[in-house]
């Protein structure tokens, strides 16, 4: 009888430790697939985050590429203004007023600008846009506009130095907007 006994507790013994393999087998494939799911969660998640990344910086190259635009264009009104040699006041008025509707342009497009734009690339935009205010201002100014309408020459011949000088400033702050732009969008190489 000892050994039936001994054999039915070698049997139970031989049936547990298999029980006890199983459940450890099973415990490391529910670690294994929770681990798998985490690191697919995980993965999911830097994608997503990747794609929102890439439209983001979508968004913001049109946001500065229509900034860009909307500055040249305005840059084109004003040199076409400080370069009119007057032959007529009222043609001269309506170029000012022409680059004043470019520069509310530029202001809108600031608006988008301000709004996707990172904080450094706002801040050119500002600089930026601030100065084509000031080229505005002085070739716009009543005292040159006067001066050049009696001179008929055109308002950069009247005062050369001044009106470069404003002209340099605001091509300056062009190539920091775009240095900060393209920095902004990872392409601060080109």
């Amino acid at each position: 009888m000892a050994e039936t006994y001994v054999a039915a507790v070698s049997a139970g013994g031989a049936v547990l430790g298999a029980l006890v393999g199983a459940l450890a087998a099973g415990l490391m494939a529910l670690k294994t697939a929770r681990v798998q799911a985490e690191s697919s969660h995980l993965s999911q998640a830097r994608d997503l985050q990747e794609q929102h990344r890439v439209r983001h910086r979508e968004i913001s190259r049109t946001a500065y590429g229509d900034f860009i635009d909307k500055t040249a264009a305005t840059m084109r009104a004003l040199h076409d203004l400080s370069n009119y040699e007057v032959a007529d006041v009222d043609v001269m008025l309506s170029k000012a007023e022409a680059a004043n509707v470019a520069l509310f342009a530029v202001a809108k497009s600031m608006t988008n600008v301000e709004l996707e734009g990172e904080r450094d690339a706002v801040n050119a935009a500002e600089e930026y846009r601030a100065s084509l205010d000031d080229v505005l201002a002085t070739v716009a100014s009543a005292e040159l506009m006067q001066r050049a309408a009696t001179s008929g020459a055109s308002i950069r011949e009247v005062d050369p130095e001044r009106v470069g000088q404003i002209f340099s400033e605001a091509k300056l702050r062009r190539g920091e907007f775009m240095a900060c732009a393209r920095r902004a969008l990872g392409n601060d190489s080109v």
